[in-house]
């Protein structure tokens, strides 16, 4: 994730140019410390990315199955 904000960074320093970069990520990138990092930087220096968070299905039945009711 800072590797694609420092490129979005780069592009955005090019005179006249309108590329973007998208990030996919999961949740084990989520919980880290440079993705906070990543989002900051992205946000204050107005980066053009895109973060696209991608869940995944056999995490999420693994969420579901370890959720108890009393």
């Amino acid at each position: 994730m800072p590797q694609a904000v420092g490129a979005a960074y780069a592009f955005k320093r090019v005179p006249n140019n309108e590329r973007c970069v998208i990030c996919y990520f999961g949740d084990g990138a989520a919980s880290e410390g440079d993705a906070h990092a990543a989002f900051n930087f992205a946000a204050t220096l107005d980066c053009p990315v895109i973060m696209f968070w991608y869940a995944f299905k056999t995490l999420d039945r693994y969420l579901l199955a370890s959720v108890t009711t009393t």
